[in-house]
């Protein structure tokens, strides 16, 4: 204002230039600023709090992890070049306005940067430059309302980029693109439910996404064409997709499975092969105005079941996709299954019952048969009496030592050990067995 003239760039960074001057360059002489900690073993710096207006450049320049956080820091000019070997830098919590133009480009190695909750309102085409290896970019909470479609364009590594909370009313066609990230895996299922205005969608080749989240889309009301093409899905629910807005949707190049489960898609694909056979309509592939949906259907290949691997899906049978016939056999393998089970527990349950039923009915009948009898003496079926005389034992007693000679007691069939009145030869004879012929050694 008035006399007062615009002092140039390298007069701001004069004192930082000197700072350098008077401390030197060999790293035995780094210093750590009054309200740092600096570990030379871990190679880092903690500034956090430390009332800083500008970046410390007398740290270790072999300094792997920096800190600057809650500072009052407003530029990064020519203040990181020392520092080649950076890892994390955290310059979250500052009053940071530019990042100027190639101020990282030494930092090759750095993963994490965080400039969160500064006062950042563009972000020139070279500011980012060089950060080949960043894997983590946090700009949330700044005054950013538009970035060049060449913001991004050197940070190949990129995995992480917060934006949240800024002014952003313009982004570039081509600033990003959501095709060929072979590193991706999942897709959030609120990754665009913010994103009100969002026409159009490609998430082509993709190798590693397998599944989509179920209503991925249904949070877009203006997205009218979806692309899907040469990923991994090999399941696609009709939930997916907002199929009643859609004009356009591919999804040729995943390995689909062709079952039941792709019922839906296969109707749509023969309607749309009707209504071209009869030349109902002439919408192109790529034309996304009014008018029905339109698939892709020369390119939609099966990946399975077996019957239909690489068959188009629009060549494929209604009973090849239909879950009616699936669910029919389910049901009659599940009863048939059921009938095999009922049948072997019967056996198992019934068999052991009826055998003991019969053996009651069996033992009945012999009991019926000795009430019958007058002789007193029940038979077992066999010529014996049913009572146990114990014959042997009063025939021939068990040998005896006796001053090492073997000898045999007189033997007494009428003994009291014999639990039986009747002489044991009446006995025999009555059963028409012969008396026991007895040799005494």
């Amino acid at each position: 204002m008035g006399g007062e003239k615009t002092r140039p760039m390298w007069w701001q960074t004069l004192p930082t230039m000197l700072v350098l001057a008077t401390i030197g360059s060999a790293s035995d002489g780094a210093l750590c600023p009054a309200r740092c900690r600096c570990n030379d073993e871990t190679l880092s710096a903690s500034c956090g709090s430390a009332a800083l207006e500008v970046v410390p450049i007398q740290l270790n320049p072999e300094v792997r992890h920096i800190d600057l956080s809650s500072n009052k820091i407003t530029h990064v000019h020519f203040t990181f070049n020392f520092y080649d070997n950076l890892i994390t830098l955290d310059l979250s919590s500052n009053k940071i306005k530019t990042l100027g133009s190639t101020n990282f480009e030494s930092q090759r190695n750095l993963k994490h940067l965080n400039l969160s909750r500064n006062e950042i309102e563009k972000i020139f085409k070279d500011s980012l430059k060089g950060l080949r290896a960043v894997t983590t970019l946090d700009l949330s909470y700044n005054r950013l309302e538009e970035l060049n479609w060449e913001t991004f364009r050197e940070l190949h590594s990129l995995q992480i980029l917060k934006l949240s909370e800024n002014r952003l009313v313009y982004l570039e066609e081509g600033l990003f693109k959501l095709d060929r990230q072979e590193l991706l895996q999942r897709i959030d299922t609120r990754a665009f439910v913010d994103n009100i205005n969002l026409e159009k969608v490609w998430l082509d080749d993709n190798i590693a996404v397998d599944r989509l989240p179920t209503r991925l889309f249904h949070g877009n009301p203006r997205v009218t064409y979806l692309s899907v093409r040469n990923n991994r899905l090999t399941n696609i629910e009709v939930t997916h997709f907002p199929l009643d807005q859609l004009r356009v949707l591919k999804l040729a190049g995943n390995p689909l499975q062709c079952n039941c489960s792709l019922s839906w898609l296969w109707h749509l694909i023969q309607e749309q092969k009707l209504k071209r056979l009869g030349e109902i309509t002439n919408v192109t592939a790529d034309d996304d105005g009014s008018g029905d949906l339109v698939v892709d259907l020369e390119d939609i290949r099966c990946a399975g079941p077996e019957p239909l691997t690489d068959v188009l899906l629009v060549d494929a049978t209604e009973s090849q996709v239909d879950c009616s016939g699936s669910w029919i056999a389910a049901v009659s393998a599940t009863l048939t299954a059921l009938f095999i089970v009922v049948i072997v527990g019967g056996l198992l349950y019934w068999g052991p019952i009826r055998r003991a039923r019969a053996k009651e009915k069996e033992l009945s009948a012999v009991e019926s048969r000795c009430r019958n009898k007058t002789s007193g003496a029940c038979s077992n079926g066999r010529s014996e009496p049913f009572e146990n005389i114990r014959t042997d034992k009063c025939m021939i007693a068990p040998p005896l030592i006796h001053h090492d000679y073997r000898t045999l007691p007189s033997w007494d069939p009428y003994s009291a050990d014999c639990a039986s009145t009747m002489n044991i030869y009446e006995h025999l004879d009555l059963n028409n067995k012969t008396r026991p012929h007895i040799v005494y050694v």
